[in-house]
Order: C-alpha cells, then structure tokens, then sequence
C-alpha cells in the first residue's frame, strides 16, 4: 500500500469504462482473471520473500460447515476474522456467522452446471449467485466497486475463477487436464458475445476485443495499464490482452495454471464428479462410509482441516437428490429440489435468508433477488412445492439444526419473516 499500487487496482475496478466490462455482462469472470493476474504479478515484484505468492482460494464450500453449533464472525481458513472494522483502511458490514445460501454446495452445483451448457448461463448465474451475495454479505466496501480495497476480494474472485476451470473440465469432459482446442474455444458452452454495456449500446462483445483497464498516468490522465510509463504496465504488459485469450486458465503461456483441489473438498467432488456429483455413484465405497485419509500432500491443497463436514454435506446432497430422483423426478429437477431444500434448511436451522443489501444493489446496480431468496419466495405463493418424502428426516439424519437445537449458530435479529410454504 504504502508503494501507491494496490490503489491502483482499486481506481482500475471503478473506473467507469473499465467496470463496464467488469460486471452485469458475459465477460465478467474474463476480465477478472486478467485483473487477478496483474494483482499475483503486483505481489510478486514486492521482493524475494513474495516472488512465488499465490492469491489463494476462500473455499465457500468447505468452510461454511464451520457455522454449525459455534458462534464466530466470518469464517475463512477455519479463523475468525474480526468484524465490522477490518483496520483504518478497510470497513466490513455487520457481524455475520453464517454464510448465503447462494454459497452451499447444491446452489454452487447449479450454478457452475447449468441445464443449457452454454456459457451466458453460467457467467451470469455465478455473477448473480455466489459472487453477489458473499460481496454483499460482507458489506462494508466489498459493496462498492472499490472493493479490490479489501484482501478478502481476491480470494473471493479466486473461487468464482476456480469455478469456470470446473465448469470448463466438466463442459467438455476434459482428462488429463488438456487445453481446449480452437474449435473448442469457439462453442457457445465458453464463448457467447452479449450486448456491451450501457443496455442498448448495439455493440457486443467479440473474442479479439482489447480488454479495457484504466488507471491515471503521474500527469492524472486516464490511459490503459498497457500504456508505458504508467505505474502498472509492468504488471500487466507480458499479460494476454484480448477477452478471447482468457477462455482456457490452461492456456495463457507463461502465465498458464490450473488449481489442485484437496479429496477432503466439495470443490474436488464437483470438480471429479461435474454434474453427477449428487449421484450415488460419487460416494465411495457407500453412503454411510466414514472418511478415509488421503494421499494429496502433492496437491497443496486449499483445506487441511480435519473436519468430516464436507463428506457429510456431500453425502446429504447425494441422499435428497436420490429421494427426488426415486419419487420421479428427472436430475436436472432433482438438483432443483436439492437446492430448495439446501435455503429451507439454511433459512430454518442457520439464519433467516437475506436479499441483497441495498447499498450492494444500488453500487453494483443488481436487479432481482438471490437464488435463495427468490426461491423461498417462490415456496411461500405456491409457485414451488417440495414433493420429496420425508426430506426432513433425511436432513436430520445428516446436518443439525442449531436454531432448533438451541445452539448458538447466529447473531442477526431472529424477526425475518421469510417463512417457507413447504409440501410433505
């Protein structure tokens, strides 16, 4: 900070031709990956005892399980990270213990594999899902476009980045860990060009387009952080430069990588499994199997704990969806139901569920609601029912119910009202 540069990426993320870009269109996790590749390069450069960082991954999957049964502020790498006040630099919303629903595995799932395949589905469900509602419940800066101010955006953005690679291995069931080919880079499951912003510009985007990252030269000018002289051109000259480019992680030279997810993960399963991940086939060798110790010291992997709730979760996901699929639904309503259940229980046995904060909505200019939000919404008139037998004696079998259980689980107000309708 001190150097003047971190600022820098913060003046990038709100300068208004650049944001453009950056948010409520398909280029989204594009442009972002080249601005986590700046920021590592950034890093990097701050002397030998950084040259090989690595922004890490917030695992979302794994590390809401510590919200069960204890009473913390934001988990993150198993610690409790204080809350509101990051430091005299950074600012966080109020206290929370317990992470969206939009963040649980079987909403992630539906996110990361959509229906369609096609990639605007995707974009926009992990821009309007996980990533809306984590930088909203965080509040505080992260709901405003200067957010890059808070260390938590970069490992937050890592795992929307680690979702395209699943999504992408998964799409074109990719072993090996191959790069996508030419004719693979232009199918619609990873390119798409939609309308440029502002809404009825009549411009759209295309693979060759230069990516636009502004940032004020020593004289105050705005010019592109390719433009010598600037303070981050040596961050980001050697970097690819078209949204075309940024399609494959795999696939960028030198600056090409894939992540290693630990077998302790749900991150792993989605990863390994794709799609059929809630089927009784990903769990080995039964459904009631205790855990078993792995060898993946070589993976480096983003979670070391010890803790057997990714496996329970896993197993609770692969019970109710086989409960649908038994009562006669197809998979894709299966995972539906799965995820309805996944915000019931969340909304009755974590916290009662939120929509996006309005300073959230307003900077970041979101419009609807949350997944969860919307579909307990949905429960409550009657548009949705949950037609699964005795998915509350599955549940219990599976995941506690601290609000329930008498448990200290949450801290927010007990007075939401989103009460779901729910059929037996």
């Amino acid at each position: 900070m001190d150097r003047g540069l971190h600022i820098k990426f913060i003046q990038m993320h709100t300068e208004y031709f650049s944001e453009l870009e950056a948010h409520r269109q398909c280029m989204f996790i594009y442009w972002h990956r080249r601005f986590l590749l700046g920021y590592e390069n950034m890093l990097r450069s701050l002397g030998k005892t950084y040259e090989c960082v690595t922004i890490p991954v917030w695992d979302h999957l794994n590390h809401k399980c510590g919200q069960w049964g204890k009473s913390v502020n934001l988990m993150i790498y198993n610690q409790t990270i204080d809350l509101p006040d990051g430091g005299a630099c950074i600012t966080r919303g109020s206290p929370f213990n317990d992470y969206p629903g939009d963040a649980y595995l079987s909403s992630v799932m539906a996110q990361i594999f959509p229906p369609s395949w096609k990639w605007i589905d995707f974009a926009n469900g992990i821009e309007r899902g996980v990533h809306n509602t984590v930088h909203g419940y965080i509040d505080g800066v992260m709901s405003y476009f200067e957010s890059p101010a808070d260390p938590l955006f970069y490992t937050h953005h890592a795992f929307v980045d680690a979702a395209q690679t699943i999504y992408l291995k998964c799409a074109f069931q990719i072993t090996n860990n191959r790069k996508l080919t030419v004719q693979e880079k232009v199918s619609d499951k990873v390119w798409q060009s939609c309308e440029r912003r502002p809404q009825n510009s009549g411009k759209f985007f295309q693979p060759n387009d230069v990516i636009t990252m502004r940032v004020t030269d020593t004289n105050g000018r705005w010019v592109d952080v390719n433009t010598q002289g600037n303070t981050l051109y040596t961050y980001f000259k050697d970097l690819p430069r078209t949204f075309g480019e940024y399609i494959d992680a795999k696939d960028l030279g030198v600056y090409s990588y894939t992540y290693s997810f630990s077998p302790n993960s749900n991150l792993y399963i989605l990863w390994d499994k794709c799609q059929n991940a809630p089927n009784v086939r990903s769990l080995s060798p039964s459904l009631l199997a205790e855990d078993k110790d792995h060898s993946w010291e070589d993976l480096k992997p983003v979670w070391k704990g010890k803790s057997t709730c990714p496996s329970r979760v896993h197993k609770w996901n692969v019970a109710i969806y086989s409960a649908a699929v038994l009562s006669g639904y197809t998979e894709v309503a299966a995972r539906e139901m799965l995820e309805i259940i996944t915000c019931v229980h969340k909304n009755e046995c974590i916290s009662p569920t939120q929509d996006y904060a309005p300073v959230f909505r307003r900077n970041f200019g979101v419009m609807g609601h949350s997944r969860c939000y919307t579909l307990l919404d949905m429960l409550r008139k009657g548009d949705k029912v949950i037609g699964v037998p005795h998915w509350r004696e599955i549940t219990e079998k599976f995941l506690p119910c601290p609000r329930k259980e008498g448990l200290v689980a949450y801290t927010q107000d007990d007075t939401d009202d989103t009460d779901a309708s729910v059929v037996m």
